[in-house]
């Protein structure tokens, strides 16, 4: 196979990436965006006190940069196996099958 071909695998598997990392980026911003409506609408109707808010809001966000940490810590990783693939790529050696190259790739 050609040196266009292995540039595309790479291609293909750091789309994979970007768009699954990007993905649940947006998702957990939703996520905290719903919460914090949700519990500001309860405080506007006077359902809960400004405290009971207040710890909501600070909870949520904590939880959101808890998950957010641990997905930027998996996409680092991700990026060290792209990079990997380049200097393969870089040195002439062929990948193997893409179906193989997503198999090892990390999670």
């Amino acid at each position: 196979m050609g040196n266009e071909t292995e540039r595309m695998k790479v291609e293909i598997i750091s789309n994979y990436y970007m768009s699954g990392h990007v993905s649940l980026k947006i998702l957990y911003a939703s996520i905290l965006v719903s919460i914090v409506v949700g519990f500001y609408g309860a405080l506007a109707a006077n359902e809960i006190a400004l405290f009971t808010f207040l710890i909501a809001l600070v909870a949520s966000e904590a939880l959101i940069i808890y998950f957010l940490a641990g997905r930027n810590k998996k996409f680092i990783e991700q990026v060290k196996y792209l990079d990997e693939l380049i200097a393969k790529v870089n040195n002439g050696q062929t990948l193997g099958s893409l179906q193989q190259l997503l198999h090892d790739a990390p999670r």
